[in-house]
């Protein structure tokens, strides 16, 4: 992603997309007449493989608790679960399959967060803001 920014009235609302900072402070400056502003770089959001929170092993064993069917049932049967490591090498799996099916049904996320924000006020820098503003 090329490095965009962006600017706002508000600490929220970035909505102002310029190609550089300094675009940004001259065009918030221009629109708002030198009156206080905000300005951020713009940033990709987290992607969903990267923050699914999913169990494997929850998955299998409400299958096996589940499974409804009257003959197949774990009832009286040994179902060896796997290892530690294959529930992690399972998990990475799902993960990549929704990677893979995110991309080919393009379905990533289309807006941005705002990383390293700053308040403009006038004509002088206030200072950077410690939060990441979405």
């Amino acid at each position: 992603m090329v490095e965009r920014w962006a600017w706002s009235e508000h600490e929220d609302g970035y909505w102002n997309v310029c190609d550089s900072r300094e675009e940004a402070i001259e065009e918030g400056r221009e629109v708002l007449g030198g009156g206080s502003f905000y300005i951020g770089r713009r940033s990709p959001p987290a992607q969903p493989e990267q923050i699914l929170d999913l169990d494997m092993r929850d998955v299998l064993d409400r299958t096996a608790d589940d499974c409804g069917h009257e003959d197949w049932c774990i009832e009286g049967c040994e179902w060896p679960l796997p290892s530690r490591e294959l529930f992690h090498a399972l998990n990475a799996d799902v993960r990549n399959v929704l990677a893979a099916w995110l991309d080919k049904h393009d379905l990533r996320p289309k807006w941005f967060v705002i990383a390293d924000a700053e308040r403009i006020n006038g004509t002088e820098q206030m200072g950077r803001m410690e939060s990441s503003i979405s």
